[in-house]
């Protein structure tokens, strides 16, 4: 467990001698609550910063974010195959085929945002360098701003799109503007559907 204490952060097995867990009943069923009471238990102070603990806070949050994108994905598309409508599986509809490559496009821009934001952080208890800032920052004012939550920001996946027999998506180079389509490959996520 990190835990902040006089302008320090430090860290405790909450396994190890001198920790008692006292399990709490939480609103949210996806994260366990406990009352942690503390009599002598050893700890490892971090030499990190409160901005920097933050910063590895909210990147690892947005990792989980991303895993949580790509298991509704994941069962979105399972579902697809199975539900039928008409005599047919609804993953075999154009429409279906649609939300789902516009949903493989938000994992992939989720998950490519995640490793973005790990890549300079480093380890914690890891000093930053220049060349390694302890927050991730956007490119230089001369490039152009981050796109609007509505546009298609460019990733691995920055288009798909559905016809009948077949579901693909483009892929584009990463970086600090858009490439031209570099390949185009058949989705992960929507190409398993029914055609």
């Amino acid at each position: 467990m990190l835990m902040p204490a006089e302008g320090r952060w430090l860290l405790v097995d909450t396994a190890g001698d001198g920790v008692q867990l006292e399990p709490l009943r939480a609103a949210d069923f996806s994260r366990p609550l406990a009352k942690v009471v503390l009599t002598s238990a050893p700890a490892t102070v971090i030499a990190d910063s409160r901005e920097r603990v933050e910063n590895l806070a909210a990147t690892l949050l947005a990792a989980e974010a991303a895993g949580v994108t790509r298991w509704a994905l994941d069962t979105a598309v399972a579902y697809a195959k199975v539900r039928e409508q008409f005599g047919k599986p609804i993953g075999s509809f154009q429409a279906v085929k649609h939300l789902c490559a516009e949903m493989l496009c938000r994992a992939e821009q989720a998950e490519v945002a995640a490793a973005d934001a790990a890549g300079p952080l480093g380890k914690l208890g890891t000093p930053t360098t220049a060349s390694s800032p302890s927050r991730p920052r956007w490119p230089p004012a001369s490039v152009s701003p981050p796109p609007k939550p509505t546009s298609k920001a460019a990733s691995r996946c920055s288009a798909a799109s559905a016809a009948p027999g077949s579901t693909m998506r483009t892929c584009t180079c990463a970086g600090p503007t858009p490439t031209a389509v570099s390949s185009v490959v058949p989705s992960a996520g929507c190409a398993a559907l029914p055609r």
